[in-house]
């Protein structure tokens, strides 16, 4: 005889019998569990606990890479149908709200693992020049996404290197991530551009986000930017968790209780941390931005153009964009005077760089 509320057991014999031979992982041991909409209106925990079955999934053989990093869940209906189909052959509980609310906060998973994203192709240590030993699972990260946070997972490396009197227990190992710029570089081009991502030391996010900040911070104020990544993220979450959520409660016949979980404080933007991210992704860029400015020559124009807004951001008096006619920005920098004559000195590194102008427009 079964009792009527299922057993952490059986929840999982329920999850791991949800795979799918397409390669997306199965529902997560929390589904069913009461305390999954909590968790998701208090922080972004939940995200990264989706990581631990897919990597088990994948050590086991259940789930394939196969060229894509993303790891996607399987379709919400089908994992609803069976998880129901199952507890009713059993005589467990039928399907709750709460069981609808974890199969909608299931997120997407990133694997970085070249290694197995193409499996045969050859990763060496890039400073011993060795084949890795062994390999390991790093920390799940958050991934910070334009419209969403997914989770994030990569391969460490472990490089190890005998003692030279041949004894294992002092043997040296080095460990490397496979997403370290100097992996990544060893990659071949096929496999490298599939990692679309920025890193900015403890923060994980996806190019998109970063030239999405990029393109707007000379044109709003930062809390307007901030504004504009919540309201796609508010947008995509009503669109990929409280519409489900709706449906399958109205499918299965199940009161949708206090609602769909909303959107957490964790997704919100701050207009702080968008300016650390667009400083700090300055900073990487300076040299390559200064290595493309310097290589324009531009046409018969040269167009002036002063911003103060941006400028007092950095407690300055102006911003000064010099482009040419297509307005292709040959150079930038802060000046203390919204006239030509003030900007003398940026004129004349210009012309050293080999820019000749017939028309100069303010």
């Amino acid at each position: 005889m079964h009792s009527a509320t299922p057993s952490s057991s059986q929840h999982a014999n329920e999850q791991l019998s949800l795979t799918q031979s397409s390669g997306a992982p199965s529902p997560s041991v929390a589904e069913g569990c009461p305390t999954a909409a909590a968790v998701a209106n208090a922080d972004a925990a939940w995200v990264t606990h989706a990581v631990p079955e897919v990597t088990r999934n994948i050590d086991d053989g259940r789930v394939e890479l196969d060229g894509d990093p993303w790891v996607r869940p399987a379709a919400r209906t089908p994992r609803a149908e069976g998880l129901r189909a199952r507890r009713s052959c059993r005589g467990d509980a039928a399907l709750a709200c709460e069981d609808i609310q974890a199969l909608t906060l299931h997120p997407s998973v990133v694997v970085w693992a070249p290694d197995l994203l193409f499996p045969g192709l050859n990763i060496e240590c890039p400073s011993r020049g060795s084949q890795f030993s062994s390999t390991r699972w790093r920390t799940p990260r958050l991934l910070h996404g334009l419209s969403s946070l997914q989770a994030y997972v990569t391969r460490r490396y472990m490089c190890c290197r005998r003692a030279p009197d041949g004894s294992q227990a002092r043997q040296r190992c080095k460990q490397i991530l496979a997403d370290t710029p100097t992996v990544l570089d060893a990659l071949p081009d096929h496999v490298k551009s599939l990692w679309q991502f920025c890193c900015t030391r403890r923060t994980l996010c996806s190019v998109t986000l970063v030239d999405f900040n990029r393109a707007m911070a000379t044109k709003i104020s930062w809390s307007a930017v901030a504004d504009s990544v919540n309201e796609v993220r508010q947008t995509n979450w009503a669109r990929n968790v409280t519409l489900p959520y709706s449906r399958l409660c109205a499918r299965f016949n199940i009161s949708a209780g206090s609602g769909a979980p909303a959107l957490p404080d964790a997704f919100r933007i701050r207009e702080k941390w968008l300016r650390s991210l667009y400083m700090a992704d300055e900073t990487k860029r300076r040299q390559e931005m200064r290595n493309e400015l310097s290589a324009e020559t531009g046409d018969d124009v040269l167009a002036l153009d002063w911003t103060r807004d941006v400028a007092s951001r950095r407690s300055r008096k102006w911003l000064l964009h010099v482009m040419d006619g297509q307005h292709v920005v040959l150079c930038s920098g802060f000046s203390t005077a919204c006239e030509p004559k003030g900007v003398e000195g940026i004129l004349e590194r210009l012309c050293k760089q080999g820019v000749e102008s017939k028309v100069l427009r303010g």
